[in-house]
């Protein structure tokens, strides 16, 4: 993963060299700088374990993970009301799950049922490097120096650079009718768990942002929703998606 990182760092670092040298052969193409604040889900619980059989009563909390994701883009204007850009993004994607499980299941070694309270949380961390290619509906504009609201769509693709599971904590309580019982703390190391997870996603995002002009620069401020087309899960019979909302900060050169 270090050399996908080195790799986007060495493009944050000369991409404004880049916009006054390459890019200003054409006022038409530009690249820039975006930093997105997301928060992102799954459809699915990916973190579900198997649970004993028994009369139990299990609620599953996902709750969202929030994460800031650098990334660079070249945007292209083919009229003055459409563009087509290219982005590359550090992608930070995941969930967090707590979970209960209460309820009665029946113990073997001891011959009889035992009531449990069991409650867990863990969390789920993913990293892509996704590259989205969106259409960008621009309005306005017939005033120069204005400021430029715009629709926008497009797909895109993530490569899978790491998956890790958070350190599982929790607590286990278990009573024996009429006996009474008792009660553990729950810990176990997070896990590598990227061979069960798909090398690729695809997505697809709406968003709708404004331009904003300032000098020889443009500052772009815009929201996406980008909802999980393919299953990231290799196992299973679910089809366990990402999806993600996206606050996103970008200066175009």
């Amino acid at each position: 993963m270090s050399r996908y990182l080195r790799l986007l760092s060495i493009l944050l670092l000369f991409l404004p060299f880049w916009g006054n040298s390459l890019f200003a052969q054409s006022k038409s193409l530009k690249p820039g700088l975006r930093l997105g604040l997301a928060s992102s889900s799954m459809n699915e619980d990916l973190l579900a374990g198997d649970l004993p059989a028994g009369d139990l009563d299990i609620n599953v909390d996902r709750i969202r993970r929030l994460a800031f994701n650098p990334g660079v883009f070249v945007e292209y204007r083919l009229s003055g009301s459409f563009a087509l850009q290219l982005n590359a993004i550090y992608n930070h994607k995941g969930v967090k799950v707590e979970s209960t499980v209460e309820g009665t299941i029946f113990e073997p070694s001891l011959g009889q049922n035992v009531n449990v309270f069991i409650r867990t949380q863990q969390t789920l961390n993913l990293a892509y490097l996704s590259f989205p290619l969106l259409g960008k509906f621009l309005f306005g504009g017939k005033t120069p120096g204005t400021t430029r609201p715009f629709i926008t769509a497009g797909p895109e693709v993530g490569v899978l650079l790491s998956a890790k599971t958070g350190n599982l904590t929790g607590d286990v309580q278990a009573y024996l009718p009429g006996q009474g019982g008792g009660a553990v703390d729950l810990e176990a190391p997070g896990e590598d768990i990227k061979d069960n997870i798909e090398s690729l996603e695809y997505v697809f995002n709406v968003g709708a942002g404004a331009i904003f002009p300032v000098g020889n620069t443009e500052i772009l401020l815009e929201g996406w929703y980008g909802l999980g087309l393919s299953k990231i899960n290799k196992t299973g019979d679910s089809s366990i998606k990402n999806n993600a909302v996206s606050l996103n900060l970008g200066l175009m050169f």
